[in-house]
């Protein structure tokens, strides 16, 4: 969609947004630039994550989607499966740190806010908040397994936070390489 100040672009997974490790060239920012010109991109998804960008035609319409997103008068939503049965509702506030436990440099563990050092300081660049919300359960009676699809609600907007809140939580992602059931794979 596009309008007069902005791009709402749905961008698939396996896309990169930005030029950074192996990922030069065929990244959305490089896609955009080559048809738009120079373009401010106002969010961001990690690589595996689809949904909407949104990109800003100028430095004002940049400043004012920013402003909107900072002041909670946007907010931003997401449908992820995950395994197991999540039943409740359940706000999470903690910490994003490194997980030493994973063989894998970049991957991170969330620390709940109660065992959190420093005790979940929202300043803190590593503090992070999602309300996740079962939306329904689904079960395969013939492998036995389960699986809740869930609304994740974000409230911060740190790298990997969906993903790693879950895996910490008990209920990896289905289908994540590095966050899911069979990242140790």
């Amino acid at each position: 969609l596009e309008t007069g100040d902005y791009l709402f672009i749905n961008k698939p997974a396996g896309l990169p947004v930005h030029p950074s490790g192996r990922y030069r060239t065929h990244t959305l920012w490089n896609l955009l630039l080559e048809r738009y010109g120079n373009l401010s991109l106002v969010n961001r998804l990690d690589r595996e994550t689809s949904g909407v960008v949104l990109a800003a035609k100028s430095g004002e319409a940049a400043r004012e989607a920013q402003t909107a997103i900072q002041s909670g008068c946007s907010t931003k939503e997401y449908l992820v499966l995950v395994e197991g049965n999540f039943a409740c509702d359940l706000d999470a506030s903690g910490i994003l740190e490194s997980d030493p436990s994973s063989p894998v440099r970049k991957a991170i563990r969330f620390v709940p806010e109660s065992a959190a050092q420093p005790n979940g300081d929202p300043a803190s660049p590593a503090y992070c908040r999602t309300h996740f919300s079962p939306v329904s359960p689904i079960a395969l009676p013939s492998s036995g397994r389960i699986f809740t699809l869930l609304r994740a609600r974000l409230y911060t907007g740190r790298t990997h936070q969906i993903r790693a809140t879950l895996k910490s939580l008990g209920y990896p992602v289905v289908g994540d390489k590095l966050y899911g059931p069979d990242s140790e794979i």
